[in-house]
């Protein structure tokens, strides 16, 4: 697992991650990173619009959301998720200070990231609980 520590990495299993991002290759890379971690895997979605009908309709843990997508950017979709509680982290390549002024304080991750990095973050933001054991 590398440097993140197995038990970490264990606390995602189960969770339902959300993931929004039309680099095929990426989403592809993310879809079973997460499944590799035992997350249940919802996309990935390449449209502002599919993102949305989606979070919808399930109920989620946690999603990844890169800004740029087709259609318009992803600000929508992170409202909405704000809107109901769900954490999610951005996976871009903007920079944070260009991100709207409710979410300058969002986990962030600049492209192209570690993946230790992203699953330390997603720990973080998708169990709390856990940090706190």
């Amino acid at each position: 697992m590398g440097a993140v520590g197995h038990a970490k990495a264990q606390a995602l299993s189960g969770l339902s991650v959300l993931i929004a991002e039309d680099n095929a290759f990426i989403a592809i890379s993310l879809a079973n990173l997460l499944q590799k971690l035992g997350c249940a895997v919802v996309g990935p979605f390449a449209r502002v619009d599919n993102c949305l009908a989606e979070v919808a309709r399930t109920e989620l843990d946690g999603a990844l959301l890169d800004i740029n997508l087709v259609g318009g950017e992803v600000y929508p979709v992170a409202y909405e998720l704000k809107r109901r509680g769900t954490p999610f982290i951005f996976c871009t390549g903007c920079m944070q200070g260009s991100l709207p002024e409710a979410f300058r304080n969002a986990p962030y991750l600049v492209k192209p990231f570690e993946r230790d990095a992203l699953i330390q973050l997603m720990v973080a933001a998708f169990t709390p609980g856990f940090c706190r054991r």
